[in-house]
């Protein structure tokens, strides 16, 4: 268990997330939350698949699931609430790069399975949902873009590396032509220009705070990831 002093925060943090669209302070609190577990993690060697972890894990994927579907956003727009849909990018966003941090520091597969939604498929269909709403955007937020999509990868190489069994459900929902480089050749030219021409240090720490690894590279994880669990299934069968 986390230390008590720990446990309060984090708890009011998390209570914190589930605050109404449009606030503010849900973002502060995904972000603050996420340097309090990278310290736990890191400084106290907080062991995997603690209660706490879990039940964290449990509130921010569930909070993915949450975020509006494209059809939602296109109603947003024509109410011209351009300022809460920022929010619920920048939401988005934090959410996804918490949930990184949580799965690659603080929780084993175990942990992860209960935290979890009993239907992975929902979970997946969503992160392909994100994937595809960032890449196909064609507003001029493309740094916001990156940062989605980068951190979205990221997410599901954590979750392939955690749960092998889900990526069953990754490859059956077509993720392999969604993690295509092709579809991402926009943005990788962007994130590479980020670290050539070294953008302006707002941006760049943006980018780069939980998902530092250039977008190529986590497409080839995720990709490798795959194929390795294909390969396994191929040998299976014909052993079988």
């Amino acid at each position: 268990m986390l230390p008590a002093e720990l446990r309060h925060v984090a708890g009011r943090l998390t209570d914190m997330l589930a605050k109404s669209k449009g606030s503010p302070s849900r973002v502060r609190a995904a972000r603050t939350l996420e340097c309090l577990c990278s310290h736990i993690s890191t400084e106290h060697g907080q062991p995997p698949g603690k209660d706490d972890a879990i039940e964290m894990l449990t509130k921010v994927l569930h909070l993915i699931l949450l975020v509006p579907s494209e059809s939602n956003k296109l109603e947003t727009d024509v109410k011209g609430d351009e300022e809460q849909q920022e929010e619920e990018e920048e939401f988005l966003v934090a959410l996804l790069s918490l949930a990184v941090v949580i799965c690659d520091g603080m929780v084993d597969e175990h942990g992860f399975t209960c935290a979890a939604p009993k239907d992975m498929v929902s979970l997946v269909r969503k992160l392909k949902d994100i994937i595809l709403q960032a890449n196909n955007n064609n507003n001029n937020n493309t740094f916001q873009c990156l940062r989605t999509v980068k951190l979205t990868c990221q997410l599901v190489v954590s979750m392939a590396q955690l749960k092998p069994m889900c990526i069953k459900d990754f490859t059956e929902h077509d993720f392999m032509d969604v993690l295509s480089e092709s579809s991402f050749k926009t943005l990788s030219d962007l994130d590479n220009c980020l670290v050539l021409f070294e953008a302006d240090d707002r941006y760049q720490y943006q980018v780069t705070k939980t998902a530092d690894e250039p977008l190529v590279s986590l497409v080839k994880k995720a990709q490798q990831l795959f194929h390795k669990s294909n390969d396994k299934n191929l040998v299976g069968n014909v052993l079988a």
